[in-house]
């Protein structure tokens, strides 16, 4: 991957971990503070889709980016949040306390799918998907 030159803002983070849920996307952001790395926290668990915005339009953005299937899907439908510079979506397969992955919770499926259909499969020449 190419270096975004310096004053030029990148068309999104590197990499995108997709949660289901504001709770474990929260333990994901904690992991991934071993990186030193800012990471973009985009769930709306006391989170305001403005601010997130306003975050995603500055020109230093996050590496990283972690969120939940509703929340990336109205960042990416508004433009907010792109994936042209992205090069890994990785979608969190860990299993909650009823024992449910992200595939197998209601509306929080239909909304991965969502977002894999009309913003992920279109990039594909460029991205990697990983279920982790």
């Amino acid at each position: 991957r190419k270096k975004v030159p310096e004053g030029e803002r990148a068309a999104g983070p590197r990499v995108v971990v997709v949660c289901s849920g504001a709770r474990r996307a929260v333990d994901v952001i904690k992991k991934l503070a071993v990186f030193g790395c800012p990471v973009a926290k985009l769930f709306s668990k006391h989170l305001k889709l403005e601010d997130q915005q306003k975050l995603l339009q500055n020109k230093r953005k996050a590496p990283l980016a972690v969120g939940t299937p509703n929340r990336l899907y109205k960042l990416l439908s508004t433009g907010d949040l792109k994936l042209r510079d992205t090069s890994i979506i990785i979608i969190d397969m860990n299993k909650d306390v009823k024992n449910f992955s992200i595939l197998q919770v209601h509306g929080v499926c239909e909304d991965l799918a969502n977002v894999i259909k009309d913003f992920i499969k279109p990039e594909l020449n460029h991205l990697k998907v990983a279920l982790c």
